[in-house]
């Protein structure tokens, strides 16, 4: 055991004080941790955090800027600890061991290593710097020198298969037919859960360079969308669950978003998922300039009183943009009725489902009312 009372594992022998965050110093500012090097993954991690601003430079002895990883969080156990070094002494922090595997694996041999991740970057226990910080989720993946994607550790069905057919497709110019073995590949890599995170659509197509790592096997993004885009119409025999992922990130890449809304971002994307629905709003701003932007209030407001903002903000326009809830209602369905809540508005959409294709057995009825007062009451016949 070491003197800081880690095992080897990183789990904690309760000997040290727990970490304690410090307010961001100014609007822009961001965490990063710093994690030491070491030469073999036996040894402890040890870190310290920074603040940077933008126009800072950190890591200037070696001209490194900081790398922000993109991964999912899996279950939410904070059964390991990393020792984070501040300047009253070492301390402990709470991580999982998904964070704890990755750090590992990001390590450096012999320098220190900048890193961007949300679980520890961000305080998860203050509302506040979350409302803050969550809208800004976008410029922080885009400021990083590269986005490394994190799959996992690897594991007897790992992606390596599927980085293969995808590096091979991409670098052929007539592509051939899928065989049996590239579809169970491709499969395989596909079912990752990070495929199907809503915050990886801005972490990855924002990035400068992104980078998917499973276990030592990597495989560049730019590389993996060339590939799937020569797999073309094959892919569909992969079904449409497995293929949303990778084909919305290459269509946000190839059309852009300079021209949506907030609407039209949660129409695009209503097939990702996350855990908070509030997020299906945040994990989008990324996208969006702040005059498209609608304040989300992580510490002041409920959700559900979020998707009624959302839906007023949008009601009140006078123009055809209003008339879109209507055609969102529809499609994702009644906050208030999927949710048995009498004290939601019965126009207010549930954004949390995927739309359906399929028009509802009862129609929408839209009274308008002006500007000035309660939003249209919609009347379901």
């Amino acid at each position: 055991m070491s003197s800081s009372g880690f095992l080897a594992g990183g789990r904690l022998q309760d000997s040290l004080p727990r970490y304690q965050y410090t307010a961001l110093q100014h609007p822009d500012s961001v965490r990063v941790l710093v994690l030491e090097p070491a030469m073999t993954r036996l040894l402890q991690l040890r870190a310290s955090i920074i603040q940077y601003r933008p126009e800072d430079e950190i890591g200037k002895v070696d001209g490194q800027r900081y790398i922000a990883v993109s991964y999912t969080w899996g279950k939410p156990e904070a059964s390991r600890r990393l020792t984070c070094a501040t300047r009253s002494g070492d301390c402990s922090l709470e991580i999982s061991p998904v964070v704890e595997g990755l750090l590992h694996h990001f390590r450096d041999s012999y320098r220190p290593t900048y890193l961007w991740l949300d679980a520890i970057c961000l305080n998860q226990e203050d509302e506040a710097e979350k409302n803050q910080q969550i809208p800004r989720m976008g410029e922080i993946y885009q400021l990083a020198s590269a986005v490394q994607i994190w799959l996992g550790e690897q594991d007897e069905d790992g992606h390596s298969g599927g980085f293969t057919v995808l590096r091979r497709f991409a670098a052929l110019q007539k592509p051939p037919k899928l065989s049996e073995q590239d579809i169970n590949h491709l499969k395989r890599l596909l079912q990752n859960a990070w495929f199907y995170r809503r915050w990886i659509l801005q972490e990855a197509v924002l990035a400068q360079r992104a980078v998917f790592h499973h276990g030592h096997h990597t495989l560049e993004l730019s590389m993996f969308l060339k590939g799937w885009q020569c797999v073309g119409e094959q892919a569909d025999q992969l079904g449409s669950k497995l293929i949303y992922g990778p084909n919305t990130l290459l269509n946000l890449i190839k059309d852009g978003t300079e021209d949506d809304t907030l609407l039209d971002m949660l129409w695009r994307l209503d097939g990702s998922d996350c855990f908070d629905p509030r997020d299906r709003f945040a994990a989008l701003y990324g996208f969006l300039p702040a005059e498209k932007q609608i304040a989300l209030d992580y510490h002041t407001i409920a959700w559900k009183d979020l998707y009624r903002r959302v839906a007023e903000h949008f009601l009140r326009k006078n123009d055809p943009i209003s008339l879109t809830i209507m055609s969102h209602l529809i499609h994702f369905g009644s906050l208030a009725e999927n949710t048995g809540d009498p004290t939601v508005p019965s126009w207010v959409p549930d954004w949390r489902q995927h739309r359906s294709q399929d028009l509802p057995s009862r129609c929408v009825n839209v009274i308008w009312v002006s500007k000035e007062s309660q939003p249209p009451v919609v009347i379901s016949n």
